[in-house]
């Protein structure tokens, strides 16, 4: 329970029962990302989520941030 109750905070919901309704039957690997996606944003709050952005767009422009990023890693 103490761990559903941090989750709610953590999720800004006031109600744990909210957050078991919306999270509570999810598989464990969506879970694992889900916290993965809140740890990275209170490392850094102010910045978006890059693949939050990639699913917004189309498979070309994707592609092409997919490319610059590996140029980027390249050159490392």
């Amino acid at each position: 329970m103490r761990d559903m109750k941090a989750l709610s905070q953590n999720l800004g919901q006031k109600q744990v029962s909210t957050t078991s309704k919306y999270y509570g039957d999810v598989e464990p690997h969506v879970k694992q990302e889900l916290f993965r996606k809140m740890r990275d944003k209170q490392r850094n709050p102010g910045a978006r989520d890059i693949s939050d952005l990639a699913e917004q767009v189309d498979l070309e422009t994707q592609d092409v941030v997919r490319k610059i990023l590996q140029m980027a890693l390249d050159k490392k």
